[in-house]
């Protein structure tokens, strides 16, 4: 199977979503990114096919996406130092705010499916109540800005990926337990 790409020139991450039925991403239209006529997109195919079947272009750049663990909900980590999430199924907004005070660089899910974590250029890991919109707490000082972040199976524990190329563990449970989570 081949992903249908439309008018879409760069596909620069894609995820499962929606119990498998549909593969989302995020990527560059027309031009390539940053450059005169350049558009970013969200998009969502059909899984078992392919066929692209909706496309929802942004004014702001998405660096990376999360999928829920029940597949119902997307976090997008944006260059406008936003958090947005949508719905899997439709690509409908449900929240944005903002999150850093830099470009966001990564998002990801809590197993409990109630709190979202973000990374960003100001070296500063975040940890966010959605269904509150409340900050929970931060780790500060990672060593350079985050490419990846793990929670574990048991949400008591999270492992970040940094561009020094170094790698870290946190015990982050007491932290949430006395944000009540």
């Amino acid at each position: 199977m081949r992903l249908e790409a439309g008018r879409t020139r760069r596909i620069l991450q894609v995820e499962f979503a929606d119990g498998g039925r549909r593969v989302i991403g995020c990527g560059v239209q027309n031009a390539p990114r940053s450059e005169s006529g350049s558009q970013e997109a969200l998009l969502a195919w059909d899984a078992e096919t392919g066929a692209l079947l909706q496309t929802v272009t942004n004014d702001f750049a998405i660096n990376r996406l999360a999928v829920s663990e029940d597949g119902l909900r997307l976090a997008a980590a944006c260059s406008d130092n936003m958090l947005r999430t949508y719905d899997a199924r439709t690509l409908a907004l449900q929240q944005e705010f903002r999150t850093h005070d830099a470009p966001l660089s990564v998002v990801a899910w809590h197993p409990s499916g109630k709190v979202v974590l973000t990374a960003a250029e100001d070296l500063a890991i975040r940890f966010w109540n959605l269904e509150r919109r409340q900050f929970i707490g931060e780790i500060i000082g990672p060593p350079s800005a985050a490419h990846g972040l793990v929670g574990s199976p048991a949400g008591t524990r999270l492992i970040g990926v940094f561009g020094d190329k170094s790698v870290r563990v946190w015990e982050i449970g007491s932290l949430l337990e006395q944000a009540g989570l």
